[in-house]
């Protein structure tokens, strides 16, 4: 049997600045829009780093630190949440495949200028499997489920057995989903629902392997540990 604990990094400074514009005040976040446009530094907000700890704390209380595998994205939220988990022993393995999606470029030559109006629309769209924002180079989940699709074969192939983390992000958690539950590209938008809070957990036990590894039979829970610790 092989269990994959599939995490959702720490809140970043873009995640606290959108949710302050969600409570009225956009000033943050219309700074972040000008400057922050580069997402791969983001960092953690402290609460983020919070978070991480205390995910990280449920972990090795209920799953230990005896792990096979540990991978992350290779943006920094992500690899800063990875380290806060404080797994003994765990040497993290970066890996593209499982960075998040681009939003897309924008700046002064966006026609019409990409606002932080839209952006926080945008926000509320971007868990459908097939949308994207109107930018250019802007992907949706289902642009991250090839890559998903080789992070996963790799891991499975080379694994069969044990305990795996994985620290991504919540679009690439979506195409994730989508390889593990057997939902085809092309009824991408059948993919269930699932609302990814910042380090949520959703943890996989796969087994029944196929001889050729592409199907497998995927059991799943989502828990939010740090929800509980405030």
């Amino acid at each position: 049997m092989l269990e994959l604990f599939i995490i959702r990094h720490g809140m970043s400074v873009r995640n606290h600045y959108t949710d302050l514009a969600f409570e009225g005040d956009t000033t943050l976040l219309d700074l972040h829009m000008e400057e922050g446009k580069d997402e791969a530094v983001w960092p953690l907000w402290k609460d983020g780093e919070f978070q991480a700890r205390e995910t990280g704390e449920w972990l090795r209380d209920h799953h230990g630190h005896d792990y096979v595998g540990t991978y992350c994205s290779p943006f920094m939220r992500a690899r800063q949440t990875a380290e806060l988990l404080g797994i003994d022993g765990a040497q993290w393995q970066e890996d593209e495949r499982i960075r998040e999606r681009f939003w897309g470029d924008y700046g002064p030559e966006t026609d019409p200028p990409y606002t932080t109006l839209e952006y926080m629309g945008d926000i509320h769209k971007c868990g459908y499997p097939t949308w994207r924002t109107r930018l250019p180079g802007g992907e949706a989940v289902v642009d991250l489920y090839p890559p998903a699709d080789s992070f996963l074969r790799d891991v499975i192939t080379t694994t069969l057995a044990g305990k795996v983390l994985v620290v991504t992000h919540g679009g690439t958690m979506r195409a994730i989903q989508m390889v593990l539950e057997g939902i085809p590209l092309d009824r991408a938008e059948e993919c269930p629902k699932i609302h990814t809070e910042n380090c949520s957990i959703l943890h996989y036990t796969l087994q029944d392997f196929s001889d050729d590894r592409t199907t497998w039979n995927a059991s799943s829970q989502l828990i939010t540990p740090w929800q509980n610790a405030e």
